[in-house]
């Protein structure tokens, strides 16, 4: 607990240290998100590469907003490092559901190779989850959520970033323009929880399927 308290010298460590602990306490991840924050001012090397930081608590209310929604098979899309997945794993609190982190890109091996349409058609989840998602320039079509509003096992999609206060950041419309026969609903108690290295400006929101 004390090396993670230290501030790391690069991601790779970090990573390295979630992989084999279980959530941090809020408080610890908190500590974490703040030195982790302070070096991304100072040098840029964080940008982009790292944005959320699970907590304990944060894992909980993830954990129940799935189990409320009875969903058994979950997609995260655009990974990266998997620390939402690896969190989930060594918390060991969502036992009984399929949960498959994936990316086009991925940075670990628990990460599978799939982009994110890739992923939705192979596992046909009930749930496909996204934190910070990129911004894709052009038409509707290449927006991720329409495209995951047309596979019908999919009955919800959570987004989770800086939407609306993070402009200028990663994120855009997806939030706000999303598919027709969905509607969005604020997760106030998913987003208490949620750590970034911006100020902990995330936001969690849930699409749901109407």
């Amino acid at each position: 607990m004390k090396e993670l308290m230290n501030l790391v010298s690069s991601v790779e460590e970090l990573i390295d240290e979630f992989a084999g602990a279980s959530p941090l306490p809020e408080e610890a991840a908190k500590s974490v998100a703040q030195s982790l924050a302070k070096k991304r001012r100072s040098t840029d090397s964080l940008n982009g590469v790292l944005c959320c930081i699970p907590s304990d608590e944060g894992m909980k209310e993830l954990v129940k907003h799935i189990q409320e929604n009875e969903h058994q098979i979950v997609v995260e899309v655009g990974a990266g490092y998997g620390l939402l997945a690896v969190a989930l794993r060594q918390s060991g609190y969502l036992s009984g559901v399929e949960y498959r982190a994936t990316d086009l890109r991925p940075c670990r091996d628990w990460v599978e190779r799939l982009d994110h349409q890739a992923a939705v058609a192979q596992y046909q989840p009930s749930l496909v989850i996204c934190a910070w998602p990129p911004i894709l320039k052009g038409s509707r079509e290449r927006s991720w959520p329409w495209i995951w509003a047309t596979y019908t096992c999919v009955r919800e999609y959570i987004l989770i970033g800086p939407w609306p206060h993070g402009r200028g950041l990663l994120v855009g419309d997806l939030f706000s323009d999303y598919p027709p026969g969905w509607y969005r609903c604020y997760l106030p108690q998913l987003s208490h929880r949620l750590l970034d290295l911006y100020g902990n400006i995330s936001k969690a929101y849930s699409f749901h399927r109407v």
